[in-house]
């Protein structure tokens, strides 16, 4: 009988995930230079502002960024304080104004970790 070196269990563990969004009325042209979307320029699904500390993860976490309803790479966006940075790009490309953005929050808090 093999022995079992060991064995972690995460139960009860519970997801949020928070949209927000954002829209412009102008096109966006993401050239070799970041363009930020600062963290006001977001709002809630009721159409409320984003709170304070909002845009942060837990420990246990992570983003998806929608633009016109496409999921973007990670490596294409980075998620801060201050808001939604696009990198800078090799190629020059414009967004639409009538693309909507979305960034999903999930944050996981397992409540119980059982080592037996």
């Amino acid at each position: 009988m093999a022995k079992q070196l060991f064995k972690l269990a995460a139960t009860n563990a519970s997801i949020t995930a928070t949209s927000y969004f954002y829209k412009r009325s102008t096109a966006i042209t993401v050239t070799s230079v970041n363009f930020s979307i600062q963290k006001a320029n977001w709002i809630k699904g009721n159409g409320s502002a984003v709170g304070t500390g909002v845009l942060t993860l837990a420990t246990n976490g992570y983003y998806n960024l929608f633009i016109n309803g496409v999921l973007q790479q990670s490596s294409l966006y980075s998620v801060g304080a201050g808001g939604v940075v696009l990198t800078g790009a090799t190629a020059a490309y414009t967004i639409s104004a009538s693309s909507p953005f979305t960034l999903t929050v999930a944050n996981s808090a397992p409540s119980e970790v059982a080592i037996p």
